[in-house]
């Protein structure tokens, strides 16, 4: 009876810990989901994302930690949030500065190979240029997306045992 009940616990340890696992490593498919439906999907729609921002009841920045992440032009629908889904904490910014939209999605990553292989999945991308410094790199690419063949995706992220963090943004003209 004991060796049945030890069994059973023994089971479902391993059986939770695969699902924290299979949680993990759908952190970045997810993150990725997040950004195309908010972001891609509506980024000559700004004032949609901030419309449904106010109907999730994200939260609006703090001040201090906006000006962290603030843009250096600021253009007249600047807006940022914070919100957690399934466990994940995301921050999105908008912006429209100088006939640019642009909308960045901040979040905690997995791997960042498989972040990004699932990236060139999405979108058809191409590398323009790359720089590293310090804990921090760099990626921009070019877009061919429905949404514009002129977007640009700039992925940023950290590389430390510290800190599995990054940011994705589409940049888009206003034609």
């Amino acid at each position: 009876m004991i060796k049945k009940l030890l069994g059973i616990i023994v089971l479902g340890l391993l059986l939770s810990g695969n699902a924290y696992t299979e949680e993990l490593n759908n952190i970045d498919q997810n993150a990725l989901v997040e950004f195309d439906g908010i972001c891609v999907q509506n980024i000559h729609k700004l004032d949609v994302i901030n419309s449904y921002a106010k109907i999730q009841k994200w939260k609006d920045m703090p001040p201090d930690l906006d000006a962290m992440n603030a843009p250096q032009v600021k253009g007249s629908m600047y807006k940022s949030w914070g919100y957690q889904k399934e466990n994940t904490t995301y921050l999105i910014a908008i912006n429209n500065p100088e006939n640019v939209f642009t909308c960045s999605l901040a979040a905690k990553y997995f791997d960042i190979i498989k972040f990004k292989k699932i990236l060139s999945e999405f979108y058809p991308i191409n590398l323009l240029n790359k720089n590293t410094q310090g804990i921090q790199t760099e990626e921009v690419y070019k877009a061919n997306l429905i949404q514009s063949d002129k977007a640009i995706i700039l992925l940023t992220y950290s590389h430390s045992d510290q800190s599995n963090s990054f940011s994705i943004t589409i940049l888009s003209p206003n034609d």
